[in-house]
């Protein structure tokens, strides 16, 4: 019986480690290889976004996709933040792009981040600006990772950031250095 309890003990905590880092590597995690996910990836409440604050649901023909999510202005008492669930690919840096399309979005100093969930605590690997009001329309290189490691990728709006933020889609290229 006390056999019975030890495996079962084992098994809790092995589900729990293996459901904590959630997102498994992607069969793009070679060097070369690339990963793009839209806002609302698929559907509406996709499961490889997550939301915090109230980020519009817009449609526009410049848009990745036919659609993107905007934050018309900066949070008064917190941080608003929009996350793409890229897979976690260690061994490869990740070059890190943003789609920014649509004159809306203004935001001067829109912070792209990178956290690598396969430890604990997550380790953030990018931790760049890129300028909406000027960056030209489509695929915006964003920065690459301080280390060979990936996952989810969000854009940070604390309060007082100025303008108008636009989440549409993001992409990652692996690359081996």
């Amino acid at each position: 019986m006390k056999r019975f309890q030890v495996l079962f003990a084992m098994l809790i905590v092995f589900v729990f480690f293996v459901s904590y880092g959630g997102i498994q590597a992607s069969a793009a995690c070679v060097n070369g290889g690339l990963d793009v996910l839209d806002n609302d990836n698929n559907a509406i409440g996709s499961s490889d976004n997550a939301i915090v604050g109230p980020w519009e649901y817009q449609k526009s023909t410049n848009s990745f996709r036919g659609d993107h999510r905007y934050l018309p202005s900066s949070p008064t008492s917190s941080i608003y933040e929009y996350n793409w669930k890229f897979s976690s690919c260690s061994g490869h840096y990740g070059n890190v792009y943003a789609y920014v399309w649509d004159t809306k979005f203004s935001n001067e100093r829109a912070s792209y981040r990178m956290f690598n969930h396969q430890s604990f605590p997550a380790s953030q690997t990018l931790n760049v600006y890129l300028n909406q009001r000027t960056a030209p329309g489509g695929w915006n290189y964003v920065g690459k990772t301080t280390h060979a490691k990936t996952g989810v990728l969000a854009l940070i709006v604390p309060t007082g950031a100025s303008g108008g933020t636009g989440a549409d889609a993001a992409k990652i290229v692996y690359s081996s250095y």
